[in-house]
């Protein structure tokens, strides 16, 4: 039986929601925050706000700063409390009733934000206002996993939007269709309907050939994210030299707008090199993975040399996949510097946030113990596997559908590094621990969530225990 190993990550970038006040482009959601202080009283809020509508409008601009500077202060409930007051008091403002809603989105705040945007939709002036907000919502919906409405909202926003492309493309922001075809893209991508994703991308960049040169240097950001994906997707499909390319245009694009602005785009450069890399795994082209896996490397440990957590994570993420490429080529030496390295920086990063780090940390013991199981060093084979083996089964009891079958992979290895191990020397205590790892393996099969893990590991099972039957 060989040794169940881990494989690759290929990674995404988020969908895209519209701002009413700024029209930027959101690529986050901001978390709500506890602001530990009291609120504010919506009774005197609605006192105040009488005030001043007995004065002028002025004030109620004065309001609404005030909902601006709690949200820089993360006082979200207040910041509610007097965007709500001034939104029911002005009923016919549409602006006003848009940014609530996009507030309340960005606070995870989400039926909220539902109905705002809705009421919004109702309140909008023109057809362009009315194709925003069904973008946003179908961003929200795409959040909450209601595909059904997400898909809805936007073929509904695409429908009200080409028509004034049309007419007068200039007066209507080509560039906003794009936005509506790229999360569209996105949603049909999550549900695995590739063919419609990929018409989706393409109509997305599809628009930004048809924009000006000049127009078109401000949506090169966009245009790689969206070669990035598609990327992804051909990877998905096993199209690798369709994935080989859109990576690669994505690429030259990063490496042109991280010359003049490398804090803001190196990151994604870096991101799109380890992807191609990933591919570049896949298809056994080992050189050009070394290739691509260093230059993305590079780039994170130069991100990550300010003591930036986020950028150590994806440092170790490539050193981790580094590490398995050299394992692939046999390199002991070169994979178990690469998975210590990288295990080093997962161990640090856990003890401020062991959720989030301890899978990995578990994930690169359990392939360190393969290659230690490879040297047939079967006593550090035995160590790093029972380190992961004991994160694995904490983790499983929290949480049992993602994790169990990383428990059984990790029973399972443990058996035949015993197996091994008895084979080497005829010392019977590998049996009885082979023994004693398989079949609690096969106890925690019979109690596993996931159907599907039971058949992959079942046979495993079952010649681990007939072996040791054999020889006990």
């Amino acid at each position: 039986m060989q040794k169940i190993k881990f494989v690759l990550f290929i990674t995404f970038f988020p969908l895209i929601a519209v701002s009413q006040t700024s029209n930027n482009l959101l690529r986050g959601k901001v978390t709500e925050q506890n602001s530990g202080n009291r609120p504010v009283s919506e009774v005197q809020i609605k006192a105040d706000f009488a005030n001043a509508n007995s004065a002028n409008r002025q004030e109620i601009e004065k309001l609404i700063c005030q909902a601006e500077l709690y949200v820089l202060n993360y006082k979200f409930d207040d910041e509610e409390v007097v965007r709500q007051t001034f939104v029911e008091s002005d009923t016919l403002n549409y602006e006003n009733f848009f940014d609530f809603a996009f507030n309340l989105e960005k606070q995870n705040k989400y039926d909220k934000a539902i109905y705002w945007y809705k009421v919004a939709l109702k309140n909008a002036n023109n057809d362009f206002q009315r194709s925003k907000v069904l973008n946003n919502l179908g961003s929200l919906y795409q959040d909450i996993k209601d595909y059904t409405s997400a898909e809805e909202a936007y073929l509904q926003a695409l429908e009200i939007y080409e028509p004034l492309l049309s007419v007068n493309s200039a007066d209507f922001e080509p560039e906003f269709a794009m936005i509506i075809y790229d999360n569209l893209g996105t949603l049909y991508y999550t549900k695995n309907d590739y063919d419609s994703a990929e018409k989706a991308y393409w109509q997305a960049l599809e628009i930004y050939e048809r924009l000006s040169t000049d127009k078109l240097k401000d949506y090169k950001p966009d245009i790689a994210i969206i070669l990035n994906t598609l990327g992804n997707l051909y990877y998905d499909k096993d199209n690798y030299a369709a994935a080989e390319l859109a990576y690669q245009k994505s690429i030259k694009i990063y490496e042109y707008l991280s010359s003049d602005n490398p804090m803001v785009y190196e990151p994604e450069f870096a991101m799109t090199l380890y992807n191609l890399g990933a591919l570049y795994y896949t298809i056994k082209d080992y050189s050009s993975a070394e290739k691509v896996y260093k230059e993305s490397l590079n780039i994170y440990e130069r991100l990550s040399s300010n003591d930036s957590k986020v950028y150590k994570a994806e440092f170790a993420m490539v050193l981790f996949d580094l590490g398995i490429l050299y394992y692939t080529k046999k390199d002991y030496d070169s994979a178990e510097k690469a998975y210590q390295q990288a295990l080093g920086i997962y161990v640090g990063l856990s003890l401020d946030n062991s959720e989030n780090n301890e899978p990995y940390v578990a994930m690169v013991l359990g392939n360190l113990g393969n290659l230690y199981f490879d040297k047939k060093d079967y006593s550090s084979a035995e160590k790093v596997y029972q380190k992961s083996l004991k994160i694995y089964e904490y983790m499983s009891s929290v949480n049992p559908k993602d994790y169990e079958s990383d428990v059984a992979i990790m029973l399972l290895n443990l058996g035949s590094l015993y197996r091994d191990w008895f084979q080497a020397t005829q010392n019977k205590q590998y049996v009885e621990r082979g023994m004693k790892n398989t079949i609690k393996c096969e106890s925690v099969l019979k109690d596993c969530v996931n159907t599907s893990t039971i058949q992959e590991y079942k046979g495993y099972v079952n010649e681990l225990l007939e072996y040791f039957n054999s020889v006990k």
